[in-house]
């Protein structure tokens, strides 16, 4: 006959993890974090350019398309510094504030020709070169992590990867 009691403890011990499967697994794990987080952090960062680049894209096709519709002259200011936020304003009203935008994170650069662009009522720039904004992290910049948008004197709106500055 068979002792019930003693297949139960049998198959009780083999249910569990012993000490070294599970340091073996806990160690496994850690080295493949530590191979992920360096590559996820590019990635963060990528995504935060990327972001922000159409946040500022975005806000200048706006710019454009007021100035068309208000048939006057529409601009980007930004105030004192792309960190502070910028704002899109129609020159010919007495409260000129279309819309505020908030700053870009410290841990971003930002640089343009001007702190101003304004948009004309035919969709293009008050300037006859080129505007250009470059934006990148301050801390770890590679050359996939800028992004330079320009405006042409007639109004078209790009964007393009750079390098770091």
């Amino acid at each position: 006959m068979y002792n019930r009691s003693r297949i139960s403890k049998c198959r009780l011990a083999k249910m569990g993890f012993t000490l070294i499967e599970v340091m073996v697994t806990i160690s496994m794990v850690l080295v493949l974090v530590a191979i992920a987080v360096p590559g996820l952090s590019s990635l963060v960062q990528g995504n935060s350019v990327t972001s922000y680049s159409n946040a500022i894209v975005g806000s200048l096709m706006l710019a454009k398309s007021e100035a068309s519709k208000r048939a006057s002259i529409v601009s980007l200011d930004v105030n004192a510094n792309w960190n502070n936020g910028w704002s899109i304003n129609d020159m010919s009203q007495a409260s000129p504030l279309i819309r505020q935008f908030d700053g870009i994170p410290a841990s971003y650069q930002v640089i343009s020709t001007t702190l101003n662009l304004g948009f004309l009522n035919d969709g293009s720039i008050n300037r006859t070169t080129d505007y250009q904004i470059t934006i990148e992290p301050v801390d770890g910049c590679s050359d996939d992590l800028v992004r330079i948008i320009t405006v042409t004197p007639v109004g078209n709106i790009s964007t393009a990867n750079g390098s770091c500055i």
